[in-house]
């Protein structure tokens, strides 16, 4: 069985206000090559087709074009698409039976009994005697559904798969498992390391070991995590800090335990993220200048100094590159590390604890925990004048 397995499209996204419509539609003509080329049993996409649950109707209907494309580019190829966090499964499988009259399945959420329990064989796309795919949508880590009345509640997660791969590998013909979540020692390069956007990060070993090959979405970098499981990461970059290769991967299964053959198929997008760093604003500014004016690549400065940034640093940017096509997006300084000892931060076990500081008092914790080192002086001074006039107004 050959599939092509990609995810995290995030149709719809807008990068510093700049609409991006044009880079996803150039890196789908890239897919669709691929498609006509490869002609794979089966294109699969791990989640995440939005960027946001109420997508525009641009976004909608550079979807429905670009599905279309695809299948038209290899009409023999089944196009298996699940949800992700992003999405709104309901709302992604609301013309799923409109779908299946082309060959494309979209798995957006599941099904439930009276009972609240979920049949497996929901999940199950078959490919006439090539193999079988589990597509799993998203599901947070609390709401996984259950299998049977004897599944373990307090492991939804674990139970789930165990149940669902029980169910699915009575098939013995390849078994590719599809799910949208990040899983223990994945590079979340890009992303924000924790709960914040749907990243609780599971073992790999709750997805059992039935399948062949497990296709991860959810994580944008590409990324073999164990010799059958692998992100193929998002076509395009949705940050900076992806500063990446982005690719799909075109995935051979010979037959029901052999080890998948994986090839990165890289792809080039229309436009880079170029980061222009420098010890001094003006001397960044002067780089931006310098700048073709035919560029269109996306631009951020990063200035590593201990000197504070203008007050109008987006202005004198955005005068520097007038005229040019370039794609000014901000300017920040770097991080610097922050040292303290957590054990000097106001501890609160309880609200009564509040009434003890004063909100001065707080806000200098909070600069501290920002910035790694004390709140200035004459910002304390001038903090505690509005307080104080706050009091007095109230009063």
């Amino acid at each position: 069985m050959l599939i092509l397995h990609t995810s995290d499209w995030h149709i719809g996204h807008t990068f510093y206000h700049f609409d991006r419509e044009d880079e996803h539609a150039h890196i789908f003509t890239q897919m669709a090559e691929i498609m006509q080329v490869c002609t794979p049993d089966a294109l699969i996409v791990c989640g995440d087709i939005f960027h946001n649950a109420t997508p525009s109707a641009s976004a909608q209907r550079l979807f429905v074009d670009t599905i279309i494309r695809l299948h038209e580019a290899s009409p023999q190829t089944a196009i298996v698409i699940t949800a992700g966090n992003h999405d709104s499964g309901l709302r992604l499988a609301s013309h799923s039976a409109l779908w299946e009259k082309i060959g494309v399945r979209v798995i957006g959420t599941a099904f439930r009994d009276e009972d609240g329990y979920v049949s497996p064989s929901q999940f199950f796309v078959d490919l006439q005697g090539q193999g079988r795919i589990v597509a799993v949508p998203f599901f947070h880590a609390s709401n996984y559904p259950l299998i049977s009345q004897d599944a373990d509640r307090a492991r939804r997660c674990e139970a789930f798969f165990t149940g669902i791969m029980h169910e699915a590998s009575r098939c013995k013909l390849p078994l590719v498992l599809m799910a949208h979540l990040a899983v223990e020692g994945c590079d979340t390069t890009g992303h924000d390391d924790g709960p914040v956007g749907g990243i609780e990060k599971e073992p790999v070993s709750h997805m059992s070991d039935s399948f062949d090959y497990l296709a991860l979405g959810h994580i944008h970098c590409p990324q073999r995590i164990t010799d059958r499981a692998y992100y193929c990461g998002s076509p395009l970059p949705v940050s900076f800090t992806e500063n990446y290769q982005h690719s799909v991967n075109l995935v051979n299964i010979a037959e029901h335990g052999a080890m998948p053959e994986v090839k990165i198929l890289p792809l080039a997008p229309l436009r880079k993220m170029v980061t222009i760093e420098s010890t001094s604003f003006d001397s960044a500014v002067e780089r931006l200048i310098m700048l073709d004016d035919n560029d269109d690549n996306y631009y951020r400065l990063l200035i590593d100094s201990d000197e504070p940034l203008p007050a109008e640093a987006d202005e004198l940017a955005m005068a520097a590159i007038k005229g040019k096509r370039c794609r000014y997006c901000e300017t920040r300084k770097v991080p610097r590390v922050k040292h303290y000892d957590e054990d000097s931060f106001i501890r609160v076990d309880d609200i009564c604890d509040m009434a003890e500081y004063t909100p001065l008092d707080i806000a200098r914790q909070s600069w501290k925990r920002a910035h790694g080192e004390e709140m200035p002086d004459e910002l304390a001074d001038l903090l505690f004048s509005a307080i104080k006039d706050t009091n007095q107004e109230n009063t």
